[in-house]
């Protein structure tokens, strides 16, 4: 199985003030660090941005760099966008899968990511691998399979932006408190940055080795 990424970087960041993917974070920004880590754990990742005018940091070489699709503003754009540059490079097979993220989650880890590839190989019928917390299912930080473009296309014509909307009609496996990977003891991996006081929080809080 060959092991893809899609960092979504098109928001606009209203809440934050500024954009997230050029915040500073651990020598690099948010967006390169989190590239770096995708990069890091065997993941071949692409970039999803608005268009072509918006202006990313620097990002780790061989990065991808693809765009939001047509459609109602919303991540289903970028998922869309991105299994379409993907594909576009070299057609992505079934057997493949796919992380998504948003670029203000920085710690997301490679156990994370390991435990949602063990966890999809367990369900080969599965098209989805998602984190199951606080009673629900998160559709970032998951793993998709390419098979779910069509339906992702369908929704977007029919002017559904919602990637819960997504899961309601996948075959999914989850990944539980229970199975949550040792090395994110805190579950870190779910935090991400909305505002300045999340952002600043956690550059206090949590140390660099984390």
């Amino acid at each position: 199985m060959r092991q893809f990424a899609l960092i979504l970087a098109g928001g606009r960041s209203k809440r934050m003030g500024r954009p997230k993917e050029w915040l500073p974070f651990r020598g690099s920004t948010l967006l390169g660090h989190l590239a770096g880590t995708l990069h890091a754990a065997g993941a071949t990742v692409a970039v999803v941005a608005r268009d072509a005018t918006q202006a990313l940091p620097e990002l780790p070489l061989d990065t991808v760099v693809a765009f939001d699709a047509e459609g109602p503003p919303g991540p289903l754009r970028g998922l869309v966008g991105g299994l379409d540059r993907l594909n576009g490079i070299g057609p992505l097979r079934a057997d493949d899968a796919v992380f998504l993220c948003a670029c203000d989650a920085p710690f997301v880890s490679p156990p994370l990511l390991q435990s949602l590839v063990d966890r999809l190989l367990a369900a080969p019928d599965s098209l989805a691998a998602v984190l199951h917390s606080a009673g629900k299912r998160q559709p970032f930080s998951a793993l998709y399979r390419p098979a779910v473009l069509p339906l992702a296309v369908e929704l977007l014509r029919q002017g559904n932006r919602s990637l819960q909307a997504l899961l309601d009609r996948l075959p999914l496996t989850t990944l539980d408190a229970d199975a949550w990977p040792a090395e994110d003891p805190r579950r870190l991996g779910l935090l991400d940055f909305d505002t300045p006081a999340d952002y600043l929080q956690h550059l206090d809080r949590i140390p660099p080795s984390s």
